[in-house]
């Protein structure tokens, strides 16, 4: 058990597990934050989307996730980087467009567990249909 000691003006000194406890916190609040925005940019034929990748930190490995998943896909699609921390991917017309961008997204995730999806307005509506 610490014991307790205080500075000469009479505050508390704070034990040292307790500052390492609060540098961890801090660094957590440090992490990468990543921002993945879906919008279907053009509904009618040929159809196309994009996802817009915004990160507080540098991405390095969004070309590489993007190379795996576009090996396997049947939806044309291209990537765009625009500065070290935004990408803009392309999705052209395809029937399983809608599920090979949430295949996308999935890998994404995977590779980046901090990153928030915010989900196209139209997605049920193409699930439906």
């Amino acid at each position: 058990m610490a014991t307790t000691r205080f500075h000469s003006d009479g505050s508390l000194e704070i034990p040292q597990s307790f500052k390492n406890k609060i540098e961890i916190l801090e660094e957590k609040g440090k992490a990468q934050k990543i921002l993945l925005t879906k919008k279907i940019i053009k509904d009618g034929t040929p159809k196309l989307c994009s996802l817009s990748i915004e990160s507080n930190k540098n991405l390095n490995n969004i070309c590489d996730t993007f190379r795996f998943f576009r090996n396997d896909a049947e939806t044309k699609s291209s990537i765009k980087k625009l500065t070290e921390k935004q990408f803009k991917i392309y999705l052209g017309t395809s029937h399983s467009r809608c599920e090979e961008c949430q295949q996308l997204c999935s890998m994404m995730k995977l590779q980046h567990p901090g990153m928030e999806i915010e989900q196209c307005p139209l997605y049920k509506k193409y699930q439906n249909n």
